[in-house]
């Protein structure tokens, strides 16, 4: 598939889903995903209150020791303890709610001829979605934890190292993330198993590959500058108001919210399109 055609079902897609920003019920997975976020920042934010302190302490404890309980360096920390809660909240909460959007969008294009609620569809397919899930952001911890083989002082000391990992790693991540974005879909909406999922979801990603390509990468670069910020935040400590790190945080969330609404929509539309005779 050419560069010209690729872009072309690119822009296609985002024409399709644009319009459904102004159904509310499309909305619900995501925002219900982004509540869950902001409880699980404020839990974290009230780590010395008796009711988060059993949890949230010992969290924060094995990011950056002793010191990530005491102020400022707490707010340097609360990026790495938030996203490994988030992991785990991706895995176990974003699977099956995934599931549930990938859903209600392929009946708002009224290519969702099985009926019943979304709810009850994705529960049935639970422990394929979360299994799936789990294997896919495996893949992608184990290919940011390769940045760790690096050695520090040369990151430090080069600035085209530094950037040149950041962009490196992210496109990696972009492309593994296009191979097996569109296993959701086929469990949800095909009822495949997890160990059916892997090769139908590379398939689908093999046919499409350039304009899933930019459907996963547009997302990325709209996250990566909350990813720097929140990676340097020693920067903010020194320079601003250590609390602002709490407030990127919290943007993030409502961002996220935002880029996965189109980035479900316009994957689930592609899916189906591939899924037509003629495509």
């Amino acid at each position: 598939m050419g560069l010209v055609r690729s872009l072309g079902i690119v822009g296609w897609a985002w024409r399709r889903v644009l319009p459904k920003v102004l159904e509310p019920g499309l909305w619900l997975p995501f925002l219900v995903v982004a509540a869950v976020q902001v409880l699980l920042l404020v839990w974290l934010l009230s780590f010395h209150r008796g009711w988060a302190q059993p949890l949230a302490a010992p969290l924060l404890r094995s990011v950056a020791g002793e010191g990530a309980l005491h102020y400022p360096q707490f707010f340097s920390v609360l990026p790495v303890a938030f996203a490994r809660l988030t992991l785990v909240q991706g895995v176990l909460l974003s699977s099956l709610l995934g599931g549930i959007a990938v859903i209600l969008f392929a009946r708002a294009f009224g290519r969702d001829p099985e009926g019943g609620s979304p709810v009850r569809r994705a529960l049935a397919r639970y422990p394929s979605l979360v299994l799936y899930t789990a294997l896919v952001t495996g893949l992608v911890f184990v290919l940011f934890s390769v940045q760790r083989l690096i050695p520090g002082e040369a990151v430090l000391e080069s600035r085209m190292l530094r950037w040149g990992t950041r962009v490196g790693f992210l496109l990696a991540a972009v492309v593994v993330e296009s191979l097996f974005i569109y296993g959701t879909a086929w469990i949800v909406l095909r009822g495949r198993n997890v160990f059916g999922a892997i090769p139908a979801a590379l398939g689908t990603a093999a046919k499409a590959f350039l304009p899933t390509l930019f459907l996963v990468a547009i997302p990325a670069l709209a996250q990566f500058p909350f990813n720097y910020l929140e990676g340097r935040g020693d920067i903010i400590i020194r320079k601003f108001q250590p609390e602002i790190m709490a407030g990127v945080i919290g943007i993030e969330i409502a961002v996220d919210a935002i880029i996965a609404f189109f980035l479900v929509g316009t994957i689930t539309f592609v899916f189906l399109w591939r899924q037509e005779p003629s495509a």
